[in-house]
């Protein structure tokens, strides 16, 4: 009998602890029985998932803004050989001519020349019409040996102008495949970036 009494007693007391605690912290009670009250709390993984989407974003236009330069240095000297297609031939006489280097292993012709059209002098120092700078040491330099011995030869250089604009005129205005495929190359690898991070922000705003 006493033994029943005891338990009574001590399962009494528990009950009475374990109220005082309630009373004391409800929160908790509350957040056990309830846990879907949790998510009306801020996380940080969801602010950190936007400042990330964010970036993407402003990376992702960042890559598409520049693919339209890239796209015209890639096309442009292809457009504007095609255009050249009904410019006439003139002669010139070359002033000077020489091979730059803006930077290491980077080359580009240079060359300043004069000629007349319809008893208008003209001035002009486009030698192609792509004017990027290039690698191939040799065949730059091959062409400015050319240009020059052709004039201590004494012999007129040989240009393009457009008699729509006689302003407008160049020395080579064919398609300089090789800086072709080098631009194609660089446009399309751009290309495939931009396209990876734009799928990444459909991705993201589909959610």
């Amino acid at each position: 009998m006493e033994s029943l009494l005891s338990s009574k007693a001590t399962s009494n007391t528990n009950g009475l602890i374990v109220a005082i605690q309630d009373e004391q912290h409800p929160e908790a009670q509350s957040y056990g029985a309830r846990p879907d009250m949790r998510e009306d709390l801020p996380r940080d993984d969801e602010k950190g998932s936007f400042v990330g989407n964010a970036i993407l974003v402003v990376i992702t236009v960042g890559f598409l803004i520049a693919s339209f330069p890239l796209a015209w240095m890639a096309l442009g000297p292809v457009v504007k050989s095609v255009q050249a297609l009904g410019w006439e031939q003139a002669e010139a006489q070359l002033i000077s001519s020489y091979v730059g280097v803006p930077a290491r292993r980077q080359y580009l012709l240079k060359a300043t020349y004069a000629y007349t059209w319809e008893g208008e002098e003209y001035t002009s120092e486009r030698v192609f019409f792509d004017e990027m700078v290039g690698v191939r040491r040799m065949y730059y330099h091959g062409l400015n040996r050319e240009l020059k011995i052709d004039r201590e030869r004494g012999q007129p250089l040989q240009i393009w102008v457009n008699p729509d604009a006689p302003d407008q005129s160049v020395i080579f205005r064919h398609v300089r495949w090789d800086k072709l495929a080098g631009n194609f190359l660089i446009f399309g690898i751009w290309s495939m970036i931009a396209a990876v991070l734009t799928a990444g922000v459909i991705a993201v705003f589909r959610r």
